[in-house]
């Protein structure tokens, strides 16, 4: 029997949702460097967009051609953001 995790869902893409007892809640992405944690999960996903955008910004002149198919998962993932503080 497969155990359920905890999940939720940002954008269309899934994260995990756990609690450290030194992290606090933590959401964290399965297969990207993608994390966020905080006393709530609130605080946690709010942690997570900020260095989503940090990313995005960093990220946002390249060309798709410099990644591979799951670099450019993450990258209009986290481009995403970008739009979303604009509006």
């Amino acid at each position: 029997m497969t155990e359920s995790v905890p999940s939720i869902l940002i954008l269309g893409e899934r994260f995990t949702l756990e609690t450290d007892e030194d992290l606090g809640v933590v959401i964290s992405h399965p297969k990207w460097s993608l994390m966020g944690c905080g006393h709530t999960v609130a605080e946690a996903e709010k942690m997570l967009m900020e260095y989503a955008q940090n990313l995005a910004e960093s990220m946002v002149d390249d060309s798709p051609d410099e990644y591979t198919e799951e670099g450019n998962r993450l990258r209009e993932f986290v481009l995403g953001f970008l739009y979303l503080s604009a509006d």
